[in-house]
């Protein structure tokens, strides 16, 4: 009895040193370690800040929009003067703005939020903590924000990219072109920044027209590039000819703001 006691023992001593050293290898970083303390504060504490609400559901969001805004009110409760010392989000998409003026007892204040939807979508499950001059060490209470992002773009019937600009091609055909005629094709933009476009041709062939309608295209606005070919500019014994344009007024290297133009000439 007593050796089988005694072998117990050395056999659950070294399970223990077995289960530390593992537990040594494994330690938590002290990011984990501050997001484990957060979330266990997560309920708020009534007696320092009181929010008008503690969850904000956006419902369902589309990932192509511009960041959505919430605001949220707030009052001390404390019984004391306090400010808010920081607000710290779980997520690089939540940007934070926040009153850092000294609050009397029972005065009130602002918390506000921006959510950027874009590469989020899916569930939100996202948290804010609040921390203030009374609670410095853990958050005083937890904004949460839920919703759901809806990854879509609207302007993919326009698949080519050129910085804000969005275009259906990058390349245009002219076919059986005579010397008498002028020709014009026409390819569909869009704007999908938040600045007007006003695009220009740096680069063109003598024979080779760029213009655009309207001339300036609005945020979230249509418009059309109209490229022309001069029959009688064409130079004489070549029967095709293929050329670039190359387009100012968005951001992108000349090879990403270029579209071919290939004229066939017609030659009965």
């Amino acid at each position: 009895m007593f050796r089988n006691g005694i072998y117990t023992l050395l056999v659950l001593a070294s399970l223990f040193t077995a289960s530390v050293a593992e537990a040594q290898t494994r330690l938590p970083s002290r990011s984990a370690i501050d997001s484990l303390r957060n979330m266990l504060q997560m309920q708020p504490d009534a007696s320092i800040i009181r929010l008008e609400r503690n969850i904000v559901d956006f419902g369902v969001l589309y990932d192509t929009v511009a960041p959505y805004s919430a605001e949220l009110k707030f009052c001390n409760v404390s019984g004391r003067e306090l400010r808010i010392d920081r607000v710290q989000a779980n997520c690089g998409c939540i940007g934070v703005e926040y009153e850092k003026s000294l609050l009397a007892d029972g005065e009130e204040g602002i918390i506000r939020m921006n959510f950027n939807p874009k590469g989020q979508a899916g569930t939100i499950d996202k948290r804010i903590f609040v921390y203030t001059s009374l609670s410095q060490s853990t958050p005083a209470t937890c904004v949460i924000l839920k919703g759901n992002v809806v990854g879509c773009d609207e302007w993919d019937f326009l698949p080519h990219r050129v910085g804000t600009l969005r275009l259906k091609t990058k390349e245009v055909v002219f076919e059986n072109v005579q010397k008498s005629q002028k020709l014009s094709m026409r390819i569909m933009c869009a704007n999908v920044g938040v600045e007007p476009l006003r695009l220009a041709s740096e680069i063109i062939a003598p024979y080779v027209a760029f213009d655009v309608e309207p001339c300036i295209i609005e945020p979230g606005f249509i418009g059309d590039i109209v490229i022309s070919v001069d029959g009688a500019k064409l130079p004489e014994f070549v029967d095709e000819h293929t050329t670039a344009i190359i387009f100012g007024g968005v951001q992108g290297a000349p090879s990403a703001r270029t579209i071919k133009v290939i004229v066939k000439k017609d030659n009965n």
